[in-house]
């Protein structure tokens, strides 16, 4: 799989933007723009409710080109099929690593990248 640096980066700042409406509560932007249910939403939330007060984000992505964690994903983009890739990172609280790995899917069809089906997992 050969995926363009400008590609990676584009879904890196996709991931990173769902972290914020995540950190924000901002359940419209979570339904419009990454196709999060209602249900999805308030597991989320459920999930994520032992952290108290979080400050999400991403491994700056300079780090994610040449820093690697033994069975942990920083920043790994798989290719499943044609223009639909599955993305894990590291989520970190305050910018320290936390145990939580987020996994989503992004769609490239039209050369319009599109977030959803978001999990976190520890």
């Amino acid at each position: 799989m050969n995926i363009s640096e400008e590609k990676q980066k584009a879904m890196y700042d996709l991931v990173a933007t769902f972290l914020v409406a995540v950190n924000q509560k901002d359940r419209e932007s979570l339904l419009s723009k990454f196709e999060v249910t209602s249900m999805m939403f308030d597991e989320i939330l459920a999930s994520l409710e032992y952290l108290g007060h979080r400050d999400l984000s991403l491994i700056a992505y300079e780090k994610t080109r040449n820093h690697h964690v033994i069975n942990r994903p920083i920043f790994e983009i798989d290719e499943i099929e044609h223009d639909t890739f599955i993305v894990e990172c590291i989520i970190q609280n305050f910018r320290k690593d936390t145990e939580l790995i987020l996994q989503g899917y992004v769609d490239c069809e039209d050369q319009n990248l599109k977030y959803y089906a978001p999990l976190f997992k520890s």
